[in-house]
């Protein structure tokens, strides 16, 4: 999977931004404890898109343990639910694939040493999800096709519409099981024909986008590149025209699958619109945002860190008298401000004095902090995405996080309260820093 489902969140209400948070911490935390520390670098915005649609479909997900909801990478749930362990497996598996893939078109030392490095990950995910009810050779026996696929494709016999469908198949088709055989393993026998569908959509939909966006990267390096190959390595405007067309037509048939599945209104509604914003975005459709362009000043930036930084100075031990509340307010506020000023939106509302200590250990917040080390200061509120460390693995590792430096759960939008009827933050400057008026 390619990262197409990343969201931003500003403009979603409090419970859908902590669901979306709990989907994302807990795919990353079921990544860890599943299948080791290492295999967090391969977390996925679509992994946690196929976890926000198994706790939907759940039938008796229960509460949410106070280890997902805790900021602190380090803190580690008693109990991990299914769908969050079966969308870490699915990530892991799905990895595999595409370095398999990468080790045909670039069999470099990096991607190799990545394959022996992840080996003892990617078999455990293997037979987790063989255990589950998943048709893992019969997936893997559709990837290893792609490879005969790819050497008919630059032979030229086919019509650019049935090569760009045979080369998409494995893709789509192994999707398609994958997504079945989830709905099955959480109790949902009624949704398998629905998820199949939107398994087969949605790997569609990636296969042929991932080849539009590498376009000049793969004809720089020679590598194949699905796009090329069906129009002859020579694609014109009309070409490129009818291309973008069938990609809005697959965007079109995943939202169709989802409005199939027995979801509620509301998490349909938003998958949708997240949807349809990422692939409007990554079309370069610019009429898709609407937000003015507009970075505040480092007034408002500084209100915004004081009014965060006092919010949990005034939630520390809640359950304390009020004398030794008024005691230890102080302290919290010298402590948490700096946090606060410069990343206001890192600091939870309404989680208190303890958690927001948390922060220290949150994986994100150490990427950024070591970015601002690296450059000059710019103050941006919003969390990075962990994935972005992948790059110390591998280039292989790194391209299953498509957008590095982009953020898991809504990058520099998220918990924001600006941008209030958009979705599409990265293509505008009115949230850069999370303070505006807009």
């Amino acid at each position: 999977m390619f990262g197409l489902m990343r969201t931003r969140i500003a403009a979603q209400p409090p419970e859908a931004r902590e669901a979306r948070r709990l989907a994302y911490c807990g795919t990353c935390k079921a990544l860890g404890a599943g299948y080791g520390q290492r295999a967090r670098l391969l977390l996925s915005h679509d992994a946690v898109f196929l976890a926000e649609l198994l706790e939907a479909l759940d039938p008796s997900p229960g509460p949410a343990d106070p280890g997902l909801r805790s900021y602190n990478c380090l803190a580690r749930p008693e109990a991990l639910p299914l769908a969050l362990r079966f969308a870490a497996a699915a990530n892991v598996f799905l990895a595999e694939g595409l370095l398999a893939d990468r080790l045909l078109d670039a069999p470099g030392p990096g991607t190799r040493l990545a394959g022996r490095l992840l080996e003892e990950p990617f078999r455990r995910a293997a037979a987790d999800l063989e255990a589950w009810g998943v048709p893992v050779d019969r997936i893997r026996d559709l990837l290893a096709t792609q490879e005969g696929r790819e050497a008919r494709a630059r032979e030229g016999v086919r019509s650019p519409e049935q090569s760009l469908l045979d080369l998409a198949e494995p893709t789509a088709e192994g999707s398609a099981l994958l997504f079945a055989a989830a709905a099955r393993r959480v109790g949902r026998p009624d949704a398998e024909r629905s998820m199949e569908a939107l398994g087969r959509a949605f790997g569609l939909l990636v296969y042929l986008l991932d080849a539009y966006e590498d376009e000049a990267r793969d004809a720089r390096r020679g590598e194949f590149n699905a796009f090329l190959a069906a129009y002859a390595g020579a694609p014109g405007p009309e070409a490129r025209a009818a291309y973008r067309r069938r990609l809005r037509g697959a965007g079109a048939a995943v939202a169709g699958a989802l409005a199939d599945l027995p979801l509620p209104g509301p998490i349909r509604g938003r998958l949708e619109q997240r949807l349809n914003a990422n692939l409007a975005l990554r079309l370069g459709d610019s009429e898709a945002c609407g937000c003015p362009s507009r970075t505040p000043g480092l007034r408002a930036l500084a209100r915004r860190g004081l009014e965060r930084a006092r919010e949990v100075a005034e939630s520390t031990a809640p359950g304390a008298p009020s004398w030794l509340r008024a005691l230890l307010a102080p302290p919290a506020f010298l402590l948490i401000l700096p946090l606060a000023l410069v990343w206001p939106a890192w600091v939870p509302r309404g989680r208190g004095f303890r958690e927001a200590l948390g922060l220290a250990f949150n994986l994100m917040v150490v990427g950024e902090a070591g970015r601002l080390l690296l450059r000059p200061l710019r103050f941006a509120a919003g969390p990075e995405d962990p994935s972005g460390l992948a790059g110390a693995a591998t280039e292989a590792v790194a391209e299953h996080v498509k957008k590095k430096g982009h953020g898991g759960g809504g990058g520099c939008c998220d918990a924001c309260d600006c941008c209030d009827s958009c979705d599409c933050c990265d293509s505008c400057n009115c949230c850069d820093s999370c303070d505006c008026d807009c």
